[in-house]
């Protein structure tokens, strides 16, 4: 029997979780649309259980063979950083079309390619979808009813990802617990953070949510007067639901990037992680989203500039679309 959309991904305590918990997100979608659909999942034990939890009957394996991987598949959506080539390329004897997200060295290779974000910089005529339209929210954000910024929020969230490849948790908690204008801090223990770091951080006086599901996390973004995090998914949902945000950028490669999308008017890019300094750090995060002022200005403009963002949603029409025309 064949699936309508096979999800070849990865995640791990090094990579992160963001590529997988943007492919559940296009599966919900995709449920919504009566689409089959299931994953093929590199990871580690944490990524294993966060899928798990997120969808306890998926249909799992790992990517094996090629041609295991894409057989019965009548599209593909591949999110991950790592080498794809052999599976396109099975995918394409097989005459499955494939749906490549954020990376553009596979473009001859992709029956699509999509760039979900705001913070993209392509070279003119690029054959890719890209832009607000196609960036890619949880689902629980947009059926999430946030207030204006700041009735009814309080103290600041920090969640660097669900693996903090960089151990940047405790070095900002520690930051934050020295700045009045924070608050109440509460620290997201991801589902890769080892429990001696949550129980370091909780000895510390940091409220500790351990591994909140994403309809939580989503609640816990739009009641925060602030959030922090890493310069990935999270910053897009806490724009989206009008929450002053700033990231950190987790490697040398993305600070452009991180770059950009302040610009795009989305947040502000507090400093590199992967060369934390944490005076510069905290200049910056005492001139944007701990300044009253400039999160009045910077909560409504990122609402703006994602109110069209429904790419899970794109995402699955385009899979049905390529599957009924191959």
């Amino acid at each position: 029997m064949s699936t309508d959309l096979a999800f070849v991904t990865s995640a791990d305590a090094r990579e992160g979780l963001g590529h997988l918990y943007r492919c559940l997100s296009v599966a919900e979608a995709a449920d919504r649309r009566g689409l089959s659909s299931r994953f093929h999942l590199e990871g580690d034990l944490a990524a294993r259980r966060a899928l798990a939890r997120e969808r306890p009957r998926a249909e799992v394996a790992g990517w094996g063979e090629p041609a295991s991987t894409v057989r019965d598949a009548r599209c593909l959506l591949v999110d991950t950083r790592r080498d794809v080539a052999a599976i396109l390329a099975a995918a394409r004897r097989a005459g499955a079309p494939t749906i490549v997200l954020d990376r553009v060295d596979c473009l001859d290779a992709a029956t699509r390619t999509v760039i979900p974000a705001l913070h993209a910089d392509l070279p003119p005529g690029t054959p890719a979808l890209h832009g607000a339209a196609w960036c890619l929210l949880a689902p629980e954000v947009r059926t999430h009813v946030a207030t204006r910024w700041p009735d009814g929020r309080h103290g600041t969230l920090l969640t660097v990802g669900g693996a903090d490849p960089l151990g940047l948790t405790e070095r900002l908690y520690d930051l934050l617990a020295s700045l009045p204008q924070a608050g109440a801090v509460t620290v997201v223990a991801g589902p890769a953070m080892d429990a001696a770091r949550a129980e370091r951080l909780a000895a510390r006086g940091a409220t500790v949510l351990r591994a909140p599901t994403r309809g939580e996390l989503v609640r816990r973004l739009a009641g925060a007067r602030a959030v922090i995090t890493g310069f990935g998914t999270t910053a897009y949902d806490a724009g989206a639901l009008g929450t002053p945000v700033a990231w950190l950028s987790h490697r040398a490669e993305d600070d452009a990037a991180a770059r950009r999308l302040e610009a795009a008017g989305v947040g502000a890019f507090a400093g590199a992680g992967h060369a934390f300094d944490a005076a510069a750090v905290t200049a910056r995060l005492a001139e944007t989203v701990l300044d009253p002022v400039w999160c009045g200005g910077s909560a409504p403009r990122a609402r703006e500039a994602l109110a069209e963002a429904d790419g899970a949603a794109r995402l699955a029409a385009l899979a049905a679309e390529l599957a009924e025309a191959a």
